[in-house]
């Protein structure tokens, strides 16, 4: 307990030294709580661990948005990244309080069009934020943004509306952890340098590009850098905006034929693939349900989940709703998905 109470004074203390309006308007300091699986703590006071308390993200409690991080299940030692991570979960506090509409639909993300032309062509715009990231003349970082949206516009052609859960993503989430990135300049320069050479070699990760979401993060990230660089407002507009970053940043780009320069990414791929249809059929090998009539995806840790087909692997838990009542079920899960839903169990695994 004592543990708890003096890693929470060190993160309050941390996080008040930080201008958070100046990291974006408005912003401004939300209560947060550090939790494991026995108690919680928030505005100094230790309180028994409730279930309204689940993973590191923003919860509505008691009347207010409040950041909270699991310290059980991540823990982070370094005072100044826990408290970057808790203001990213902050800002996800000021979004919603600010109406924030571009939130992206994760279970349509796990559906996403598996195309390799497609990956090929995103592997690329990563590299071209790289360059960008590390160009040192404005004109090199103008031409290199120029050649992202090329890239992109190309890509939209080819993967139509999909590419609207990304692009909220790299907005919700990536506008989250680019608050939390900066934020961590002001204690920081060299764990600042550090977070982006680590997010910049995700970018080039043959594996993680098939991980759309969690990529999204740390593209929207380097994207939004790489936008203040270049003087480019993404602040002035409403949190409310119904447009991502992207749509509102990019201005006119011409659709011209598009052949990617990398490598060839479908082994990986495929090894992706196979990693992720052996983690199923391990799973189909538990005790199965099968439930009465199909119940309703409710809550989910998306950056815990995939889809291969019609089955859904869980490693933490999820949520499943007959729209009364809710039941909890930890992972890890499978589920069998009614035929082309994408929210609708038919029947799951456990252990």
């Amino acid at each position: 307990m004592t543990d708890l109470k003096e890693l929470y004074k060190k993160v309050k203390k941390t996080i008040e030294t930080i201008p958070l309006s100046s990291l974006y308007p408005g912003f401004r300091l939300h209560k947060f709580a550090l939790y494991n699986s026995e108690m919680i703590i928030i505005n100094d006071l230790i309180i028994p661990y409730n279930e309204a308390f689940m993973g590191n993200t923003s919860i509505f409690y008691e009347g207010e948005y409040i950041a909270i991080w699991n310290i059980e299940m991540d823990p982070v030692s370094d005072i100044d990244i826990l408290s970057s991570n808790l203001i990213h979960e902050m800002f996800h506090c000021f979004q919603s309080e600010e109406k924030e509409k571009r939130f992206p639909d994760d279970l349509e993300i796990l559906m996403y069009p598996d195309s390799n032309n497609n990956y090929n062509i995103k592997f690329y715009e990563n590299s071209l934020l790289i360059k960008a990231a590390k160009a040192k003349t404005i004109k090199e970082k103008t031409d290199l943004l120029t050649e992202f949206y090329e890239a992109r516009k190309y890509r939209e052609s080819i993967i139509k509306e999909a590419i609207k859960n990304e692009t909220k993503t790299e907005t919700v989430e990536g506008l989250a952890e680019y608050i939390g990135t900066i934020s961590l300049k002001f204690l920081s320069t060299k764990k600042y340098e550090e977070r982006i050479e680590n997010y910049l070699s995700k970018l080039s990760d043959t594996k993680l590009i098939f991980d759309i979401r969690r990529i999204s993060y740390f593209v929207g990230v380097i994207y939004l850098i790489l936008l203040s660089e270049l003087n480019i407002d993404f602040v002035s507009y409403k949190l409310s905006e119904k447009e991502t970053i992207y749509d509102l940043a990019k201005g006119n780009v011409a659709l011209i034929p598009f052949q990617s320069k990398n490598e060839n990414l479908l082994n990986e791929y495929n090894l992706m693939i196979n990693e992720r249809q052996k983690k199923i059929n391990e799973m189909k090998k538990e005790k199965k349900t099968i439930l009465k009539s199909p119940l309703s995806i409710y809550g989910y840790d998306p950056m815990n989940m995939y889809r291969v087909e019609d089955e859904i692997f869980c490693s933490h838990f999820i949520f499943l709703s007959d729209g009364e009542l809710n039941s909890f079920i930890k992972g890890p899960i499978l589920l069998s998905m009614v035929k082309g839903s994408k929210n609708m169990v038919e029947s799951y695994y456990t252990i």
